[in-house]
């Protein structure tokens, strides 16, 4: 039974109770009616007859119009409860699995064929109960322990599937033969110790299990680890939106990997995440790298002063879909600080001239990649 047609089955047996709700009023009606041709019958005068039948015809108008208000109240409360379901669903193309039996190529069809005002603007996206299982976990030392459980933890940042996980996996022992190096896995498996994240079998090291998500900071930190090679020894890596600090973690043990030194490491995001890195990377990090680590958010005073000119800009799935007026933020205070960078593009809102200012690059500087595994209909790389 497909999702379809229960949703057609839902709506039919509304709108049969409402029609019989109906059905019920109008025959209780239908008897008042009798009632009044009863009593006009035993009307004397003319004038006595046209008030009661004026007043009948008005009586039956109004019902007849409430017949028809409660059928179109039934309509429209189930396709709007539907509706409002599936946009939740559909705002964020990484929560597609809690939709069941639908098939992603007919939910991203649908997603990209609704009207932009019934979407609501998808660049709003609601982070209070994102930040409010941040400060619980960082409140709570119980909670902390198994943080990436968290239901508004994992739609936010805990949605890599087991089967992509395995593509990414697959592309890293690519990326391995390709860069000549060889992954210290027991190293990558770290990142899981704090959180209990669901993980799987690594099927290229035996014994091993990760978690999904951090096969994929794997992959981006490797490509991008591998573009930095070419820049400096010693870099500067700005990230804006930076989870639960997974991939800040990744960049510190894989950077030797490319005879690179993470020399800072600045993450740009909301005040109640800073607290959730902070206290995830200050319990995964060697002492000397987490003193390199600054957790804040764009709205920090003096912030450009602090930065370092010719930054590696790094972002996942978070400057392209935060709203247009907090991009601006990012454009201003960044803007002439990146060098070069890797950015995983996830709306399809394209980047605007203020990105490009930003990264100080015209968009024939910039190579667009499509993102593999491809986890979301507008995703790609662009990396400058």
């Amino acid at each position: 039974m497909n999702w379809q047609f229960m949703f057609y089955m839902i709506v039919f047996l509304l709108l049969v109770v409402n029609l019989v709700l109906a059905s019920l009023t109008y025959e209780n009606q239908t008897n008042n009616k009798t009632t009044f041709l009863s009593r006009l019958d035993n009307m004397t005068t003319r004038s006595q007859q046209v008030s009661h039948k004026q007043e009948m015809q008005n009586f039956m108008s109004d019902t007849q119009k409430a017949f028809n208000d409660q059928v179109q109240l039934g309509l429209n409360q189930v396709l709007s409860d539907h509706t409002t379901q599936m946009l939740q669903q559909l705002r964020n193309p990484y929560r597609l699995r809690h939709l069941g039996n639908v098939s992603k190529k007919e939910l991203y069809r649908l997603k990209a064929t609704m009207d932009d005002e019934l979407l609501d603007d998808e660049n709003k996206i609601d982070y209070e109960p994102f930040a409010a299982a941040c400060i619980l976990c960082i409140e709570d030392d119980g909670e902390f322990l198994k943080f990436r459980q968290q239901p508004a933890i994992v739609d936010m940042l805990e949605h890599v599937r087991v089967d992509q996980g395995k593509e990414y996996e697959t592309i890293v022992q690519h990326l391995s033969e390709q860069y000549n190096i060889v992954i210290p896995w027991k190293t990558v498996c770290l990142n899981d110790l704090i959180g209990e994240p669901e993980t799987y079998q690594i099927e290229s090291c035996p014994g091993l299990s990760a978690s999904p998500t951090t096969m994929r900071y794997v992959v981006f930190a490797l490509r991008a680890l591998k573009q930095m090679q070419d820049l400096n020894s010693e870099i500067n890596i700005i990230e804006i939106g930076g989870g639960f600090g997974g991939q800040c973690c990744m960049f510190f043990r894989l950077a030797h990997l490319f005879n690179l030194k993470v020399q800072s490491y600045c993450i740009l995001d909301l005040a109640e995440p800073n607290m959730l890195q902070n206290r995830y990377l200050r319990a995964q990090l060697p002492s000397c790298d987490y003193k390199k680590v600054r957790c804040t958010t764009i709205d920090e005073k003096e912030l450009r002063k602090s930065l370092s000119v010719d930054s590696f800009l790094f972002s996942a799935y978070a400057y392209s879909e935060i709203s247009q007026d907090s991009q601006s933020k990012y454009d201003n205070i960044l803007g002439g600080l990146i060098s070069n960078g890797f950015v995983v593009w996830n709306s399809r809102i394209q980047p605007t001239s203020g990105f490009y200012h930003l990264i100080g690059k015209v968009a024939n500087q910039v190579d667009v990649i499509e993102e593999k595994p491809q986890t979301g209909p507008y995703n790609f790389l662009y990396v400058f």
